[in-house]
């Protein structure tokens, strides 16, 4: 395995992006509070949020990436086929069979673009200023507890290639990682509000039921504790030993059949540099902020989901619901550290691995074939 020649303009693009928006994050940290910080150390206080102006900037930076691609990403000739099959509904039964099979606010919003561009680009653009403005609101809400400066690293080497390809399901994703503020403040009859409008762009957003359940009313806690164990060890024991059954299932989800089944996040042994520490931490975690037993608990699902994923790949796509906690926990390991010294060699270790994890997924593998980078603007188009 080595880096193909021809990326290198690619990755220098990408490295060169994300760093530009990791400072104007760390701007935006830097000027929420009166004195002059160290990015790792404790950061604004509950009354500050992060300064409007440069944290767009960070906002902007990604999403340019995102918005104006072409041809980049493993799902996107997928999508451009999406837009074509439901703007050619001519039937009631047509329209009722691609909701089934493409969620009723996916469906609405190619049918708009059609109307209002006809042109499946717009597609591109609307979905990575969805999936984006929903993650970055909610990594806002811990600006108290953890460096934005390192989550917005954490997200873009970790998890920034997968919202390439199954945009789908990421903006699912990123809604149900906002909406987890409303549990945390017990107003949940608006928490089930956003998870509707989460399962309306992709219905597997259901997988987090039983944890928002068990972090909901009382009354539902235990009987979510239970389901969740037992579900999961149902899903062990029928993938491990039934897993050839499902042949039918993971045909959605690989080359010939579905939405991005060519994406693989690597070997299992590449998630341990993230979960020991967290393990190890994890009273820490929780003592810095009592949210974190949320997040450690999808922490862990998410190495058991991806696990569970290498036989059935449905469920390595259903762990990214789970890797979300990434962002929160990570960072937070280095804000909890007793010490100065101690914070700054875990945001050493957290940084090393992130890069690390980038480098062997994106810049060696290429999974998701985001490589080469090119633009819609430096591109030639058909029918434009």
């Amino acid at each position: 395995m080595a880096i193909q020649v021809q990326h290198i303009s690619s990755i220098i693009l990408y490295a060169g992006s994300f760093a530009l928006a990791v400072l104007f994050a760390a701007l935006a940290q830097v000027f929420a509070r009166p004195a002059k910080p160290a990015l790792l150390s404790p950061s604004f206080t509950q009354a500050e949020r992060p300064h409007r102006v440069f944290w767009m900037l960070a906002f902007l930076v990604p999403f340019l990436l995102s918005a104006f691609r072409w041809k980049v990403g493993t799902d996107y000739p997928t999508y451009i086929s999406l837009y074509e099959a439901i703007n050619s509904i001519s039937t009631p039964e047509q329209l009722w069979q691609q909701i089934l099979e493409v969620e009723p606010l996916y469906v609405l919003m190619n049918v708009l673009v059609k109307l209002v561009f006809n042109n499946p680009l717009p597609i591109f653009f609307f979905s990575s200023l969805l999936l984006l403005s929903f993650l970055f609101r909610a990594v806002e809400d811990y600006h108290g507890k953890i460096s934005v400066t390192l989550a917005v690293f954490v997200f873009l080497t970790l998890m920034f290639s997968t919202t390439l390809n199954i945009m789908r399901q990421m903006i699912a994703v990123s809604i149900t990682f906002y909406a987890a503020r409303h549990l945390f403040q017990k107003k949940y009859d608006t928490a089930a509000l956003w998870m509707f409008l989460a399962l309306m762009f992709h219905y597997s957003a259901i997988v987090l039921l039983p944890f928002w359940l068990f972090r909901g009313p009382q009354r539902y806690a235990r009987n979510a504790r239970i389901a969740m164990f037992a579900a999961l060890a149902l899903m062990f024991v029928l993938g491990s030993v039934f897993g050839s059954i499902f042949s039918g299932i993971r045909a959605l989800y690989t080359d010939e059949g579905g939405e991005g089944g060519t994406l693989k996040i690597g070997l299992m042994l590449l998630r341990l540099p993230i979960i020991v520490p967290i393990l190890l931490f994890r009273k820490q975690l929780i003592a810095h902020d009592e949210r974190n037993k949320f997040w450690i608990m999808l922490a862990v699902f998410e190495v058991l989901f991806s696990y569970l994923g290498y036989i059935l790949d449905v469920l390595n796509r259903l762990s990214l619901y789970f890797a979300v906690s990434w962002i929160v926990l990570l960072p937070a390991l280095v804000r909890s550290m007793p010490t100065r010294g101690a914070q700054y060699r875990m945001g050493a270790y957290v940084i090393a691995v992130c890069v690390g994890l980038w480098i062997f997924n994106t810049a060696i593998n290429n999974y998701g074939d985001v490589l080469p980078y090119q633009t819609i603007f430096g591109a030639r188009i058909p029918g434009m």
